[in-house]
């Protein structure tokens, strides 16, 4: 049987109660369903616990690194890995480049990609230490927060197709990066 709604499901798996414990077990069901689920409403993507992944996808740039001739850059994998997360204030968007090239272990101030307020993380993801991740934030005093205590300030909620389509513009981003190394 389909639910309706990410808290729907957590409601029945946990009880209402259970809703704001949510046990070890059941977030991998919660995170794995809401990776299906881009066009999820604000009121969904809130209901959902903290600190889990909402959405993941790869990037392949092996066409690009092909029909530009980048090759010095040791790139042994061509795959970026991209995801959207939930913390407890908003959410989170990540673009993974492969741990072993030259494009890894950049301070993130030091980048200019065009992103919401900017970059604010470099480092790793400990499920995924072959790659080496620069991310943002949808926190700042024009984004909607999940504490209804700020919303007076914050104005703008953003569902997660729209940090998809930021992280698709972003890796735009990485291809001109790619070319500035490569020379």
């Amino acid at each position: 049987m389909k639910t309706k709604s990410f808290k729907d499901y957590a409601e029945k798996r946990l009880g209402k109660e259970g809703v704001a414990e949510v046990k070890a077990e059941a977030l991998g069901e919660l995170e794995d369903m809401g990776k299906d689920h881009l066009n999820a409403s604000w009121d969904d993507v809130k209901s959902l616990p903290n600190n889990i992944v909402i959405h993941e996808f790869d990037y392949d740039l092996s066409d690009f690194l092909n029909e530009n001739k980048i090759n010095n850059l040791n790139i042994s994998n061509p795959i970026l890995n991209c995801f959207i997360f939930k913390g407890e204030w908003g959410l989170f968007a990540y673009i993974g480049v492969d741990s072993n090239c030259k494009l890894a272990e950049k301070e993130y101030d030091t980048l200019n990609f065009d992103v919401n307020g900017g970059l604010t993380f470099a480092g790793r993801r400990e499920n995924r230490p072959d790659y080496f991740y620069y991310g943002w934030d949808y926190c700042h005093i024009w984004d909607k927060s999940f504490n209804d205590e700020l919303n007076d300030h914050y104005a703008f909620p953003t569902n997660p197709l729209a940090i998809k389509v930021e992280i698709e513009k972003a890796i735009e981003d990485v291809k001109c990066w790619i070319k500035t190394f490569n020379t």
